[in-house]
């Protein structure tokens, strides 16, 4: 099995309109592949943000392979 690192990530704006990302989350999660990966990581954030849908607290994510797998 590989290891990932998914990153969710939400923008926010200022009282001026400038806007800045602020992260979330970081999941680290041992799949197959970066599919499985996403799906687990994903239920995950949901759990411990104790949300439905992880579009309500976060807009984007981001996920990186950290190694192969073996």
């Amino acid at each position: 099995m590989a290891r990932f690192r998914v990153t969710f990530l939400k923008t926010v704006y200022n009282d001026t309109g400038h806007s800045c990302e602020i992260c979330q989350r970081i999941v680290d999660v041992e799949a197959g592949d970066g599919d499985t990966a996403q799906e687990i990581a994903v239920r995950c954030f949901c759990d411990l943000e104790s949300v439905t849908n992880w579009l309500h607290h976060a807009d984007r994510l981001e996920f990186a392979e950290l190694s192969p797998a073996s």
